[in-house]
Parts: C-alpha cells; structure tokens; sequence
C-alpha cells in the first residue's frame, strides 16, 4: 500500500515521534528511578505469571475455603526460604572457597596475587611477563577496589528506591490497575478512543509475548547452566546457573557477564578442570540459545527482521549503555505500534492527499 502524501499527516506523526523520543531520553537521562520501575514491571509480570500458573494448577484442583489459602501460604513461605538459603549457602560456599585457597600463600598474599598463580599456568611465559607485571597488577587491584567501592552506595541508593516504589507499582496494578486504565480512555477524545484502545491491545499483547520468550530462554539457559556447573563442580553452582540464565537476556555481552562469575571461583581450583567446565557448558547453552532458541522460540514471538534486530541493539547499546540493549527492541515495538496506529486514524480523518 502507497504512503499518504498528505503533509497534515506526516507533520502530527513527527510531533508524536519527537514527543515519544523526548520521554524516553527523559526516562534513560533519570537512570535510576526509570531501573527501579522497570524491575518493578518486571515483578509484576512475574507475578502474574505465576498466579496464572497457580490458578492453572491448583485453583481449579483444590476446593475453596482455608485449605486453598493454606497451599498459597505454604508456596509463598517455601519460595522466600529457598530465596534466603540460596544467598546464604552461595556466601558461605564462596567465602569456604576463598579460605582454604588462600591457606596455599603467605599471609599477606591478596586475591589478585591468587588469581595470577593460577592463570599463569595456563597462559605462555612471554605473555605473563609482559601483562602480569607488579605495575599491571597494583592497578588491577586499584581499579576493582574503586569499582566495588562506587558500586556499593549506588546499590544502597538502588534498593532503598526500590522499597519505596516497587510496593506501590503493586498496589496501583493489582487494586487499582484497571480504574485507572478506563480513567485513561475516558480522557482521550472519542474520535482517537478507537486507535488508543488498538495501541494499548496490541503493544502490550506483543511485549507480552516478547518477554515470556525472553523469559522462557532465560530458564532453559539457566537450567543448562545449573546443570553443567553442578557437574563441573563450581561452588555456588545453583547461585551462579541462575545468574548466567538472568544476566543472558542481555544481548551480546550477557552470556559474557554470565560466564565471569563462576569462571572466577572456578579458577581457584589449581587443577583447571573446573574451569574448563564452566567454559564448556557456556558454549553449549550458547550454542542452544544461538541455533534453537532465538531463531526458533523467539522469532514466533516476535516478528522482526533478525538484520534490523542486530542494528537496534548496537544503536540503543551506543545511546544508553547496557539498559539500552535490553530495552531496544521493547522500545521499537513499542514506537511502531503507536505510530501504526496513529497513522491508520489520521488516514480516515485527514485522507490520502
């Protein structure tokens, strides 16, 4: 179908276009209250996930009455302990794990001189000499030791955000969610009533299912991960599995970031087997994340040309960093839609030509 030559039309599309690109450089340009709603959204969605799930499994299995809230109460209690005992067994197993290491040098030895004994076993001698100089090392140690410091009041700033606004993004969802939804399209002016409903409809219908393929592809590389660092034998391996699933729907970089954690617990065993372990079972749930799940799983989910994908993630990654990546094609799904929609309506009311 021929584009409309009317310049009525493309003249309301930009202001709507510049209007949308100005919120959104708003949003990335307050980073981390828009972090803290997003991970709240991301709850939410969980959330509703899950109660789906329960209503599938054991709503309509078990009477109502008090044996049907005992069973949720039950879920809820065990899901918060299982929580607590995987964040307290990962710390102790990695503290364990760094003890009896340590015990193999001198007193004043650091976790970097540790990590250096190890590594250069495996690496060539004129490459040790050249990059593992006490000059390379001392600011190694200085860069990770100001990360970890700055890091540390900025997760302080992070959580405390998140306990004001996460319980709150709940309330308005679940008590309040839908006044406010029939509020929204009492305000809009019946004339565009139509097409706001459309966006709305189908820009969540198609970010719904982005994010259940997103999340579907998590758990499997989780599961692969789980699975093959328990055989490799890396401490904290459930802890760490989880991790890599999570951090993979970060496209690129995540199977990266994934991989680093549990590579560098692996590297304190001096036989070089586990880490060997790690890498392989990164390359295999990369392999099936590569050649299944993307082309497979994700591309029914989501209709978009893989090329254009690829160009979106590079671009927003040069705008906004490692959020960027994540969001960009929830973004443009998001932006096409809209302006779909909004163009389709400016066609019956201003014409053609």
């Amino acid at each position: 179908m021929a584009l409309t030559t009317n310049p009525q039309v493309w003249k309301i599309l930009s202001v709507v276009f510049i209007i949308m690109a100005l919120i959104l450089g708003v949003l990335f340009y307050f980073k981390d209250i828009f972090v803290t709603l997003l991970l709240g959204v991301c709850l939410i969605f969980i959330t509703c996930k899950l109660r789906t799930l329960y209503h599938h499994v054991f709503r309509r299995r078990l009477p109502d009455g008090w044996f049907k809230t005992f069973i949720l109460i039950v879920i809820v209690v065990a899901s918060l302990s299982a929580m607590y005992w995987l964040v307290d067994h990962t710390v102790t197993e990695i503290q364990d794990v760094m003890y009896i290491t340590t015990q193999d040098f001198s007193d004043d030895a650091t976790l970097l001189d540790v990590y250096s004994a190890r590594i250069a076993q495996f690496i060539p001698s004129k490459v040790e000499a050249v990059v593992f100089t006490s000059e390379n090392l001392a600011k190694m140690k200085s860069f990770f030791l100001k990360e970890l410091g700055s890091s540390i009041p900025i997760l302080t700033k992070q959580l405390l955000t998140a306990l004001l606004i996460v319980p709150l993004l709940f309330y308005l969802y679940f008590r309040r969610g839908k006044r406010l939804l029939q509020r929204f399209y009492l305000s809009i002016p019946k004339k565009f009533s139509r097409s706001v409903k459309c966006t709305v409809v189908d820009a969540s219908r198609e970010l719904n299912d982005y994010f259940t393929g997103k999340l579907i592809q998590s758990a499997v590389i989780a599961l692969i991960c789980v699975i093959g660092f328990s055989i490799s034998g890396v401490k904290a391996w459930l802890f760490f599995g989880l991790l890599a699933g999570i951090l993979n729907i970060i496209p690129f970089i995540g199977p990266l970031l994934g991989a680093i954690p549990p590579l560098f617990i692996a590297l304190l065993d001096p036989s070089g087997s586990v880490a060997l372990g790690v890498l392989v079972t990164v390359v295999v749930a990369q392999l099936v994340d590569n050649f299944y799940l993307q082309p497979f799983m994700l591309s029914s989910r989501v209709k978009l040309d893989p090329l254009l994908a690829i160009l979106l993630v590079l671009a927003f990654a040069k705008l906004f960093g490692a959020l960027g990546m994540i969001l960009a094609i929830p973004i443009y799904s998001v932006f096409k839609i809209t302006l779909r929609e909004l163009y389709s309506e400016l066609i019956l009311v201003y014409g053609k030509h």
